[in-house]
């Protein structure tokens, strides 16, 4: 299963590339870009001398490998360039002309999601929607329980070039490029905060359109799920009228579900 990356990467044959740079004014002029920083090295002894398929899955390997390790870069990146806004409401987004966005999850909670609300899910990607706003929600490893990035898809670039010899496949990357300067800046938010929100858009329970309703309303759904979690008093996320999860502590009424494996890097 292909990962999924919250950037673009494109793989060049040297280690300068020169790419277009808009200025101002529709003027567009020539950037070249450094792809000289080490990134990985993998041991290949005598890998020249390799049948042409063992070489290109050892280097491919390689590659893949150093992606994962970009992924962390990338984070570290993010936590410097990030502006913190821990209650990041999504209506902002509306000032920004970009409609596509990914947001990065701790695995654990990217599993609750996975497994117990009704978004989209495509390998290891879940999507929502909020308005004409379409979000992609990535897992990292390396992010705290209720830490969690918003970002513009597709604003930065990487480039990896790949140096292969007989005994070791070095691979080098370029910083990481904005792309688009003027859209939304990486955003820190608390994770719980940006969930419970899509998560009542993708999932806002019916309502009860009658005095009737109400009466005939599941007990459990009366007593237990209107408002704040009986357990802490956190916030709920309703997967049916009578079913909810809190993002706040272990509580849930919900049916059993089958157990699934954990999410693994």
């Amino acid at each position: 299963m292909e990962r999924r990356y919250p950037y673009t990467i494109e793989m060049v044959d040297q280690d300068r590339v020169s790419i277009p740079r808009t200025i101002g004014h529709g003027v567009i002029l020539p950037e070249i870009v450094a792809v000289d920083v080490p990134l990985y090295r993998k041991a290949a002894p005598g890998l020249l001398d390799l049948p042409e398929h063992v070489r290109r899955h050892t280097v491919q390997s390689a590659i893949d490998e150093s992606k994962i390790l970009a992924y962390d870069k990338f984070l570290v990146s993010l936590r410097i360039l990030a502006e913190d806004e821990p209650d990041f409401p999504l209506s902002t987004l509306e000032r920004y002309e970009s409609s596509n966005y990914v947001l990065l999850v701790p695995p654990d909670h990217w599993n609750v999601l996975r497994l117990q609300t009704a978004m989209p899910s495509a390998g290891r990607s879940l999507h929502a929607r909020f308005n004409q706003f379409e979000f992609e929600i990535l897992a990292h490893p390396r992010l705290g329980d209720d830490e969690a990035f918003l970002i513009v898809r597709d604003k930065y670039r990487l480039y990896l070039y790949v140096q292969s010899g007989d005994e070791e496949v070095s691979i080098y990357r370029s910083e990481f490029l904005d792309r688009e300067r003027e859209s939304l800046p990486p955003v820190a938010v608390k994770m719980s905060h940006l969930l419970t929100e899509l998560a009542e858009v993708q999932q806002t329970p019916p309502a009860l359109t009658s005095e009737r309703d109400e009466m005939t309303a599941l007990p459990s759904a009366r007593k237990e799920l209107r408002g704040s979690c009986p357990n802490c008093a956190g916030r709920l996320v309703y997967l049916s009228p009578d079913e909810a999860f809190c993002l706040d502590c272990d509580w849930d009424n919900l049916k059993i579900l089958a157990h699934s494996a954990a999410y693994t890097e």
